[in-house]
Protein backbone atom coordinates (compact mmCIF):
# COMPACT_ATOMS: atom_id res chain seq x y z
CA UNK A 1 0.00 0.00 0.00
CA UNK A 2 2.72 2.57 0.95
CA UNK A 3 4.99 1.52 -2.37
CA UNK A 4 1.22 1.78 -4.19
CA UNK A 5 0.84 5.60 -2.78
CA UNK A 6 4.59 6.73 -3.01
CA UNK A 7 4.58 5.48 -7.24
CA UNK A 8 1.03 6.49 -7.99
CA UNK A 9 -0.22 8.82 -5.64
CA UNK A 10 1.87 11.68 -6.78
CA UNK A 11 -0.23 11.82 -9.65
CA UNK A 12 -3.58 10.90 -8.21
CA UNK A 13 -3.11 13.73 -5.09
CA UNK A 14 -1.43 16.58 -6.66
CA UNK A 15 -3.88 19.27 -4.62
CA UNK A 16 -2.82 17.68 -1.12
CA UNK A 17 -0.94 18.76 1.25
CA UNK A 18 2.65 17.00 2.33
CA UNK A 19 1.41 16.68 5.58
CA UNK A 20 -1.79 14.52 4.42
CA UNK A 21 0.01 13.14 2.02
CA UNK A 22 2.09 11.63 4.38
CA UNK A 23 -0.82 10.33 6.78
CA UNK A 24 -1.56 8.20 3.61
CA UNK A 25 1.74 7.03 2.90
CA UNK A 26 2.53 6.19 6.48
CA UNK A 27 -0.14 3.00 7.02
CA UNK A 28 0.22 4.09 10.91
CA UNK A 29 -0.63 2.04 13.19
CA UNK A 30 -0.98 4.31 16.13
CA UNK A 31 -2.35 6.59 14.39
CA UNK A 32 -5.39 4.27 13.46
CA UNK A 33 -5.53 2.92 16.61
CA UNK A 34 -6.43 5.87 18.25
CA UNK A 35 -8.53 6.72 14.74
CA UNK A 36 -10.38 4.27 15.76
CA UNK A 37 -11.14 4.68 19.80
CA UNK A 38 -11.51 7.81 19.50
CA UNK A 39 -13.47 8.59 16.29
CA UNK A 40 -14.93 5.85 14.35
CA UNK A 41 -15.99 2.58 16.69
CA UNK A 42 -19.58 2.74 18.37
CA UNK A 43 -20.06 6.33 18.14
CA UNK A 44 -19.07 6.98 14.38
CA UNK A 45 -17.15 10.56 14.47
CA UNK A 46 -19.10 11.53 17.91
CA UNK A 47 -16.30 10.49 20.13
CA UNK A 48 -15.59 6.70 19.64
CA UNK A 49 -16.13 4.31 22.14
CA UNK A 50 -15.99 7.83 24.15
CA UNK A 51 -13.81 6.80 26.68
CA UNK A 52 -11.56 8.98 29.38
CA UNK A 53 -8.71 11.56 29.13
CA UNK A 54 -6.96 9.23 31.17
CA UNK A 55 -7.34 6.12 29.14
CA UNK A 56 -6.91 7.54 25.62
CA UNK A 57 -3.67 9.25 27.74
CA UNK A 58 -2.41 5.79 28.47
CA UNK A 59 -3.08 4.66 24.37
CA UNK A 60 -1.14 6.97 22.98
CA UNK A 61 2.36 5.56 22.90
CA UNK A 62 3.25 8.73 20.42
CA UNK A 63 1.10 12.15 21.36
CA UNK A 64 2.31 13.73 17.84
CA UNK A 65 0.94 14.24 14.39
CA UNK A 66 3.56 14.00 11.38
CA UNK A 67 3.64 17.14 10.85
CA UNK A 68 7.13 17.56 13.10
CA UNK A 69 8.18 14.66 10.29
CA UNK A 70 8.98 11.68 13.22
CA UNK A 71 8.85 8.25 11.66
CA UNK A 72 6.61 7.04 14.42
CA UNK A 73 3.42 9.11 15.25
CA UNK A 74 0.24 8.01 17.01
CA UNK A 75 -2.12 10.62 14.90
CA UNK A 76 -3.62 11.32 11.97
CA UNK A 77 -4.36 14.72 11.06
CA UNK A 78 -8.08 13.90 11.11
CA UNK A 79 -7.99 13.47 14.56
CA UNK A 80 -5.75 16.54 15.14
CA UNK A 81 -8.19 18.70 17.10
CA UNK A 82 -8.70 15.69 19.58
CA UNK A 83 -4.92 15.26 20.20
CA UNK A 84 -5.07 18.94 20.92
CA UNK A 85 -8.22 18.58 23.44
CA UNK A 86 -6.60 15.39 25.11
CA UNK A 87 -3.20 17.52 25.77
CA UNK A 88 -4.94 20.28 27.07
CA UNK A 89 -7.49 18.49 29.25
CA UNK A 90 -4.69 16.35 30.87
CA UNK A 91 -2.62 18.77 31.05
CA UNK A 92 0.86 16.84 29.28
CA UNK A 93 3.46 19.16 28.65
CA UNK A 94 3.60 20.27 24.98
CA UNK A 95 7.06 19.41 23.51
CA UNK A 96 6.48 20.85 20.24
CA UNK A 97 3.45 21.77 17.91
CA UNK A 98 1.32 19.56 17.55
CA UNK A 99 3.22 17.09 20.12
CA UNK A 100 3.01 16.30 23.44
CA UNK A 101 5.09 14.43 26.10
CA UNK A 102 3.39 11.47 27.19
CA UNK A 103 0.85 10.40 29.87
CA UNK A 104 2.27 8.53 32.46
CA UNK A 105 0.07 5.77 31.90
CA UNK A 106 1.10 5.17 28.37
CA UNK A 107 4.27 4.05 30.00
CA UNK A 108 2.67 1.47 32.26
CA UNK A 109 0.60 0.36 28.82
CA UNK A 110 3.92 0.04 27.10
CA UNK A 111 5.67 -2.26 29.67
CA UNK A 112 2.65 -4.51 29.84
CA UNK A 113 2.55 -4.39 25.70
CA UNK A 114 6.24 -5.69 25.52
CA UNK A 115 6.05 -8.23 28.62
CA UNK A 116 2.68 -9.49 26.48
CA UNK A 117 4.16 -9.63 23.25
CA UNK A 118 7.22 -11.16 24.72
CA UNK A 119 5.92 -14.11 26.26
CA UNK A 120 3.49 -14.48 23.66
CA UNK A 121 5.73 -14.56 20.69
CA UNK A 122 7.72 -17.26 22.53
CA UNK A 123 4.54 -19.61 22.76
CA UNK A 124 3.73 -18.63 18.59
CA UNK A 125 7.24 -20.02 18.23
CA UNK A 126 6.38 -23.22 19.87
CA UNK A 127 3.04 -23.61 17.78
CA UNK A 128 4.91 -23.00 14.63
CA UNK A 129 7.62 -25.96 15.53
CA UNK A 130 10.27 -23.63 15.68
CA UNK A 131 11.24 -23.99 19.50
CA UNK A 132 9.82 -27.20 21.47
CA UNK A 133 8.02 -26.67 24.55
CA UNK A 134 10.47 -27.94 26.59
CA UNK A 135 13.49 -25.13 25.38
CA UNK A 136 10.23 -22.49 26.08
CA UNK A 137 9.01 -24.20 29.53
CA UNK A 138 12.97 -24.86 30.29
CA UNK A 139 14.03 -20.81 29.13
CA UNK A 140 10.91 -18.94 31.53
CA UNK A 141 11.17 -21.33 34.39
CA UNK A 142 15.32 -19.71 34.68
CA UNK A 143 14.04 -17.06 36.70
CA UNK A 144 12.23 -19.32 39.65
CA UNK A 145 13.83 -20.79 42.28
CA UNK A 146 14.30 -24.60 42.29
CA UNK A 147 11.48 -25.37 44.15
CA UNK A 148 8.82 -22.88 42.15
CA UNK A 149 9.95 -24.65 39.00
CA UNK A 150 8.87 -27.68 40.30
CA UNK A 151 5.92 -26.74 42.11
CA UNK A 152 5.32 -25.35 38.36
CA UNK A 153 5.83 -28.48 36.45
CA UNK A 154 2.88 -29.82 39.21
CA UNK A 155 0.68 -28.18 37.79
CA UNK A 156 1.50 -29.02 33.43
CA UNK A 157 -0.96 -31.56 31.93
CA UNK A 158 0.08 -34.74 31.12
CA UNK A 159 0.76 -35.95 27.53
CA UNK A 160 1.48 -33.80 24.51
CA UNK A 161 -0.36 -30.76 26.02
CA UNK A 162 1.89 -28.13 24.80
CA UNK A 163 -0.85 -25.20 24.56
CA UNK A 164 -2.59 -26.21 27.99
CA UNK A 165 0.89 -25.87 29.84
CA UNK A 166 1.59 -22.91 27.97
CA UNK A 167 -1.25 -20.78 29.42
CA UNK A 168 -0.89 -22.23 33.04
CA UNK A 169 2.93 -21.85 32.83
CA UNK A 170 1.98 -18.10 31.25
CA UNK A 171 0.23 -17.43 34.80
CA UNK A 172 3.36 -17.49 36.57
CA UNK A 173 5.49 -15.65 34.08
CA UNK A 174 3.72 -12.59 33.83
CA UNK A 175 3.24 -12.41 37.62
CA UNK A 176 7.24 -12.58 37.81
CA UNK A 177 7.63 -10.24 35.18
CA UNK A 178 5.14 -7.66 36.13
CA UNK A 179 6.80 -7.87 39.58
CA UNK A 180 10.14 -7.22 37.87
CA UNK A 181 8.95 -4.24 36.04
CA UNK A 182 7.19 -3.21 39.25
CA UNK A 183 10.24 -3.22 41.24
CA UNK A 184 12.60 -1.10 38.56
CA UNK A 185 10.30 1.70 39.00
Amino acid sequence: MQYWFETKGPQIFKNVSPDHKRDLIAVEGNAQGFRTIAQTENHIFDGGLQLTYATLGAFHKYPWTNRGGAKKFGCFLSEEKILERLGSELGLVQTGPNSWCRHPLAHLVEAADDICYSIIDLEDAVELKILSFEQVANFFLESFSKNEQKQIRRQFAAGNSHRVNLARLRTFVFDKAISAAIELI
